[in-house]
């Protein structure tokens, strides 16, 4: 494939302009592409040397994992192989959210770490504090997964992913990476119909984003006769993709279409190589894959993930909450020495209807709750066509500010889609649980929407 002119000096151009706004990402990338060479055995060497050296600075500087080798009456030194950390206890979301301070390093200025939210199908907020090297490492990563299926430096991107925050430096590595991002909340007829516009007017090689959204794309692409003859590889993330998703992008883009996997606590879990395989990033991170209890008897698997490069605020054995299918033994043709995985098989992430055919997606419904100030725990019930009703547990910042956040909100929705939707906050002891005991983020006006009044 040749190279437009303008891709061509953006690829030439790329390496140093990214170092000029500070990122790392060259000298990284370099590193990763290097580990493609070793050895499955030399690569297991080198995650177990790093696991050990955040096994050790966990124990030296957050008090969180002090006091748990402290009430186990173990050192770093006790933990000899991977069986002995298995048998660590897990860290989870609710960790985020009791211990938030404790998990933190005294090594770190807190006020220079990045913090991202996350949360997940319980309504509960978290937030996370990363070093920024670890930000650039997963990025690094993500250079290389998609080098992986053939993309090259300075292809024109079309991105469908969450809003980011428009700042200079944001704008100026966009424009030299030739990214065109598109921040996706709500999916309506009139904004599928301009991506499908920006696309054929951009002529992006690659396509990523939301699988959610790039699906939406692709039916209003198949529905309406539209082509779009640039693309050359689709990549989704964050969203569970189906097989049903992936065989409808695939012919809307006449394209081949590979899934990575990862999750807002721990980046570049994994990622399918040109042979559609999924393998684990591992030297990036240590995932273990632990059976599930199931009454049924089926064979289920949980992902639990630890960033080795997280010192700021080590997640050791992170339960992620993420299904994975069992995979038969077995080798990939691509020969990468990185470990394979089975496909995800988590949540499909709720997708909401109103009026018009305008969709949105739950999870970045819920990513937007979850930044609003004062609230603890939430639920999300379509309780009509175009009215949601939003259940909280609020704490000392709920007020005038929570509830002009959700009056933005719904205006948000009306800038985006024309969409007059009612949103109204509740506030409540506790987030009631479903009938089938399942406590939900999101509950689609087909289902049972639950209520408990604050007492």
């Amino acid at each position: 494939m040749t190279l437009r002119l303008d891709e061509r000096l953006s690829a030439l151009v790329l390496p140093r302009a990214l170092g000029l706004i500070g990122q790392a990402s060259g000298r990284m990338l370099a590193e990763l592409m290097a580990v493609e060479r070793l050895t499955p055995d030399e690569l297991a060497e080198l995650q177990w040397k790093r696991l050990k050296a955040l096994i050790e600075h966990a124990w030296a500087h957050v008090p969180f994992y002090r006091t748990m080798f402290d009430n186990l009456g173990i050192r770093p030194e006790d933990i000899r192989d991977r069986e002995d950390y298995a048998r660590l206890p897990f860290t989870d979301r609710d960790s985020l959210v009791h211990h938030e301070s404790e998990l933190l390093a005294d090594t770190f200025d807190p006020r220079a770490l990045r913090v991202v939210h996350t949360g997940g199908s319980t309504g509960t907020a978290a937030r996370v504090h990363q070093n920024l090297e670890y930000y650039h490492w997963g990025a690094s990563a993500f250079e290389r997964n998609l080098r992986w299926i053939g993309f090259e430096p300075g292809e024109r991107q079309a991105w469908f992913t969450r809003p980011g925050v428009t700042t200079l430096s944001r704008r100026v590595r966009l424009a030299i990476e030739r990214k065109w991002v598109v921040g996706v909340t709500v999916h309506s007829p009139v904004v599928l119909a301009e991506w499908a516009r920006g696309v054929l007017r951009q002529q992006p090689r690659l396509v990523y984003g939301y699988a959610t959204a790039i699906d939406a794309l692709a039916e209003y692409a198949l529905d309406h006769g539209v082509r779009f003859p640039s693309v050359r590889h689709v990549v989704t993330s964050s969203e569970t993709l189906t097989d049903q998703m992936r065989a409808r992008i695939r012919e809307a883009f006449e394209a081949p279409v590979y899934n990575q996997y990862g999750c807002t606590e721990v980046y570049a879990i994994a990622s399918e190589c040109e042979h559609g395989n999924m393998h684990v990033n591992s030297d990036l991170n240590h995932v273990e894959l632990v059976p599930l209890e199931d009454p049924s008897g089926a064979t289920q698997l949980e992902v639990v993930a630890t960033p080795l490069f997280q010192f700021a605020q080590p997640l050791l054995r992170f339960r992620t909450r993420d299904e994975v299918e069992p995979l038969a033994a077995g080798s990939c043709p691509c020969g990468r020495p990185f470990p394979l995985m089975g496909p995800v098989a988590g949540r499909v992430d709720d997708i909401l209807e109103f009026s018009g055919g305008t969709r949105i997606s739950g999870m970045l419904l819920e990513r937007l709750v979850r930044r609003i100030p004062g609230v603890v725990h939430f639920q999300i019930q379509q309780t009509s066509r175009d009215s949601l009703r939003v259940l909280i547990v609020p704490n000392h910042e709920y007020g005038a500010k929570t509830l002009a956040e959700f009056e933005d909100l719904r205006r948000h929705f009306a800038r985006q889609a024309g969409l007059a939707v009612d949103i109204s906050p509740v506030l409540v002891d506790e987030i009631p649980l479903t009938r089938s005991g399942k406590q939900r983020s999101i509950v689609r006006l087909d289902e049972e929407a639950p209520l408990a009044e604050r007492s």
